[in-house]
């Protein structure tokens, strides 16, 4: 019996609906913090996981100033660097560096038990330590609290997604939450009328995105994203920052793209999109720019060099 190994669409199911969760460090031991943090990084206490897909879920650490060490670990502990150069190693107790950057430590305790492989860094962008409390609002919006002490326990029952807002209510959701749909004198009617726009390049490819609240609906030049979009990371790449911000239910989103191919295409409408999201709610940008979403991509396609068979195609040596 072979095993079985998702593909395509149903492959891309497993890595949608990732949680945000927040986690207070306040009296949690550190060891064991870093290891329930890993495993929702990696997704494992899922029954979907798959070793080479991430399934794991955002992750909030507070009052990291507050965690807790055993034994003698505050006067023993040492950090150690070496720059690669003779007399490069640098020395800092975790003492110091708790006085310092205390959110460093429990960021180290916890990429030291992510696997080392591709997937280490994509999951290493979903953990976000703090030292205080104070940067809890930032993620209000799609944070869900997990309590310190049996938060752990009932993780499966804080995974059921939220009910999806209608319009109104997600302009509603998003005021509250600090957005600036609108200014006072509008009403949430003028607001949900109202579009947001956002210009996004790739390649040579340039696509113009409408963004407004209202009722799920995506079209890129007149066409259902599903249809123009057929291969699964092209998909994927245009929807991502719908699916990171959690607003794929709530915006209508219309996208006139032209030039290049699809692939550029498709990570053109992805950055355009991502620019109307800071517009329509201006607390999503650090994290849309933190998270790459912002920043275009500048590779292209090396041309063919003259005299020579490609880009980096080589004629074959001869002795004769």
């Amino acid at each position: 019996m072979g095993t079985y190994v998702p593909k395509g669409r149903e492959a891309e199911a497993l890595t949608v609906g990732k949680d945000w969760f927040v986690i207070d460090a306040n009296g949690q031991v550190l060891g064991r913090l870093a290891t329930r943090i890993a495993r929702m990084l990696i997704g494992k206490d899922k029954p979907t996981y798959t070793p080479f897909l991430d399934c794991g879920d955002h992750i909030v650490v507070i009052n990291a100033e507050r965690v807790k060490l055993t034994g003698n670990k505050m006067d023993q502990k040492v950090y150690r660097h070496h720059s690669g150069w003779p007399g490069g190693l640098k020395e800092v107790s975790i003492r110091a560096l708790m006085q310092r950057r205390p959110e460093e430590v429990i960021r180290e305790a916890v990429l030291g038990m992510l696997p080392k492989n591709k997937l280490r860094a994509r999951r290493a962008k979903k953990l976000r330590v703090y030292a205080g409390s104070e940067a809890l609002a930032r993620h209000a919006s799609a944070a869900r609290a997990v309590t310190s002490r049996t938060g752990f326990r009932n993780l499966r029952a804080l995974r059921s997604s939220p009910q999806p807002l209608s319009s109104e209510g997600a302009i509603r959701y998003l005021i509250e939450v600090g957005g600036n749909l609108s200014s006072a004198s509008n009403s949430l009617a003028e607001a949900a009328k109202k579009h947001f726009y956002g210009t996004g390049r790739r390649r040579e490819s340039v696509a113009r995105v409408y963004i407004k609240v209202g009722p799920a609906l995506f079209t890129v030049n007149k066409r259902p994203v599903d249809e123009y979009f057929r291969n699964v990371a092209w998909h994927t790449a245009a929807v991502e920052p719908l699916k990171f911000t959690q607003m794929l239910d709530q915006v209508e989103v219309r996208a006139q793209v032209k030039g290049g191919g699809v692939g550029g295409q498709a990570g053109a409408v992805r950055m355009g999109i991502s620019r109307a999201l800071a517009k329509l709610n201006p607390e999503l940008r650090p994290a849309l720019r933190k998270n790459g979403f912002l920043t275009r991509d500048p590779r292209m396609k090396e041309r063919k060099k003259y005299g020579q068979k490609g880009a980096r195609r080589r004629f074959q040596f001869s002795k004769r």
